[in-house]
């Protein structure tokens, strides 16, 4: 029995850029994307028979992303993704369901000489946003053959679930955390403290509450996305001076949870992956046997094992707190 199924192109990469004219030299918006497209429903034949006459090519997939990233603006990645899952809705009726999902690579503009540059732009490691949306036509409660024609293309019909998020973000800081009161038996070798560093290179994701395209575009992705990370770093390392005391990552994991909740009503549910990264003491003998004490002032950095920490919050469980 064949129990799911899809298809799509994975990796399309586009970059579209924005002059301003006359100055052709002013380039008003770069964007770079790494899209993937992923198409349900329809074409159960073309496993099971061999029949590929309702299938669409993953080459047509990566083509109609260009062809739809051509005329839309691309400054979000959100409202590009809703274009091409509703594209694709509208153009083949016998679909199910799109899943789109965006990664954008972040380049900002060149700052030189302590200017702005006009068209000049530079590459950010590592961190990146994307976007993920899924179109679906159920959200008139029936099976796509029931629905009459013409509403297959009306898509007020549709219905979206719009997931944002960042993605390899790393946060440190130096002091201010511990790690007391766990379970210690005959395995555990892990001294208890109440002062170390801790670090993270943090996935945290987003869905917003709205289900319809006509809402979801009222929304200014770019702002939430502001919004967001600067709620992360208050809750992570507190206020500039003093900062706020961690007693364990999955405390300080649910607050920034929280916080984000309270503070962008547009947001529904919030998941955090935040690996627990060590940098541990490099308390030496050799220290002590010249007499030099140890002051919590140099680590040796590792990348792995390390924790891992998960965790998804809901504005319904929050209520219930």
């Amino acid at each position: 029995m064949l129990k799911q199924f899809s298809h799509g192109k994975t990796r399309v990469r586009v970059a579209k850029k924005k002059v301003s004219r006359p100055s052709a030299t002013y380039t008003k918006l770069f964007q770079e994307f790494m899209i993937e497209v992923s198409l349900e429903g329809g074409t159960e034949d073309s496993f099971l028979r061999g029949d590929n006459t309702q299938v669409v090519a993953t080459d047509t997939c990566k083509n109609i992303v260009y062809w739809v990233a051509k005329q839309h603006s691309c400054e979000t990645a959100e409202n590009l993704a809703l274009e091409i899952g509703c594209f694709f809705l509208k153009q083949y009726t016998f679909l199910q369901s799109v899943n789109v999902r965006i990664e954008r690579v972040p380049w900002t503009r060149a700052i030189v000489e302590g200017k702005s540059h006009s068209h000049g732009f530079v590459r950010q490691e590592d961190e990146c946003s994307f976007s993920n949306v899924f179109c679906s036509r159920e959200v008139v409660g029936k099976r796509v053959k029931d629905v009459h024609d013409k509403d297959l293309k009306d898509e007020n019909l549709y219905r979206f679930t719009l997931v944002s998020g960042i993605d390899k973000w790393k946060l440190l800081k130096t002091t201010r955390s511990g790690w007391e009161g766990f379970i210690r038996d005959q395995f555990t070798t892990l001294p208890e403290t109440n002062e170390r560093m801790l670090a993270t290179e943090c996935r945290i994701s987003w869905t917003y509450a709205n289900v319809f395209r006509k809402d979801l575009e009222r929304l200014n992705f770019s702002a939430i996305l502001s919004q967001v990370k600067e709620t992360v770093k208050e809750t992570f390392f507190g206020d500039s001076l003093r900062g706020i005391y961690s007693p364990g990552v999955q405390k300080t994991l649910f607050e920034i949870a929280k916080h984000v909740l309270y503070k962008i009503p547009e947001i529904d549910q919030v998941s955090l992956s935040m690996p627990n990264i060590h940098y541990l003491p490099a308390n030496l003998e050799v220290f002590s046997n010249h007499g030099i004490a140890f002051e919590n002032d140099i680590y040796i950095p590792t990348d792995e094992p390390h924790g891992i920490i998960h965790a998804t919050v809901t504005r319904i469980a929050l209520s219930k707190l």
